[in-house]
C-alpha cells in the first residue's frame, strides 16, 4: 500500500491555527485563524504575534475591515500612552485620512 504525502509535506509548508471568539472578530460566531510557514519556528512566531495583536485589542484578520475602521481602532489604542496634544494631532490626521480612505477595504 502507498502511503500519500500531505499537501503540507509536498510544498514544505507548515500551518498553525488559533480559534478566535467572536468578541475577538468583528463577525459573529467566531471564526478560525491559520498561519503558514516554511519551518516549524515561523508558524510558532507568527501564531505568538497573532496573540499578542489579541491581546492589545488589535485585529487578527482583517477580512471585512475598513481603513477607517482600523485608524480608529489604532487610534483609541493609543490614546492611553500618548500626550493628550499628540492624541489631538493623531486624531485630526486619522479624521483627514478617514475622509479619503475610510471605505476602502483593507484586503481585496
Amino acid at each position: 500500500m502507498r502511503r500519500r504525502l500531505s499537501p503540507a509535506l509536498l510544498t514544505g509548508s507548515l500551518t498553525g491555527s488559533l480559534n478566535l471568539s467572536p468578541s475577538q472578530t468583528q463577525e459573529a460566531g467566531g471564526r478560525r485563524k491559520s498561519v503558514y510557514g516554511p519551518t516549524r519556528r515561523e508558524v510558532v512566531r507568527r501564531l505568538r504575534e497573532a496573540r499578542w495583536l489579541l491581546a492589545q485589542g488589535l485585529p487578527v484578520s482583517a477580512r471585512k475591515m475598513s481603513v477607517g475602521l482600523l485608524l480608529t481602532i489604532w487610534l483609541e489604542l493609543t490614546r492611553e500612552r500618548i500626550r493628550p496634544s499628540t492624541y489631538e494631532s493623531y486624531e485630526l490626521n486619522v479624521r483627514r485620512l478617514a475622509e479619503c480612505l475610510g471605505e476602502l477595504p483593507l484586503r481585496q
